[in-house]
């Protein structure tokens, strides 16, 4: 059987759906997988440390530490990247899924496909930069079929 796989995401969210077909020919999507990522959420100072691992600089009119968060939240963006592609990975290379239409948020959406592989690359069959995640399945299918939709009123 070859699937079509919808796939939308952003850095704290990723949607996968099935699209089949009724009897009437006419597309559904079903879910498939729906994961919020923690890493995501929340406020980084609740997530890095508390005041007390802190170090003081020796002068007392400067109340800045000397281990500034550098590049924190660049590395956070990198390994959230990571696990989306992974997640990608393991939803694309079902033998059964065929094709894949992808969406993603432009900021990360060719860092996404580069760290998902060439295999998954390869099923990819419509590439979206536009984050669908809070979109309903109505919406969805407008974005990916429209003109069979178009074509078929």
């Amino acid at each position: 059987m070859n699937d079509t796989v919808i796939i939308t995401t952003d850095l704290g969210t990723f949607k996968a759906f099935r699209l089949d077909r009724t009897e009437r020919n006419t597309p559904r999507l079903e879910v498939i997988e729906e994961i919020e990522l923690l890493d995501a959420h929340g406020r980084l100072g609740d997530k890095v440390t508390d005041q007390a691992g802190r170090w003081k600089v020796p002068m007392q009119n400067m109340s800045m530490s000397y281990g500034e968060r550098q590049k924190i939240d660049l590395e956070l963006r990198r390994r959230l990247i990571k696990q989306i592609a992974e997640q990608i990975r393991n939803t694309v290379a079902d033998r059964s899924v065929a094709t894949c239409y992808f969406a993603a948020s432009p900021e990360i959406n060719e860092q996404l496909l580069e760290a998902a592989g060439p295999q998954v690359r390869g099923k990819i069959e419509k590439n979206l930069s536009c984050n669908l995640t809070n979109s309903d399945k109505d919406e969805l299918l407008r974005h990916f079929l429209e003109p069979e939709l178009s074509g078929a009123r």
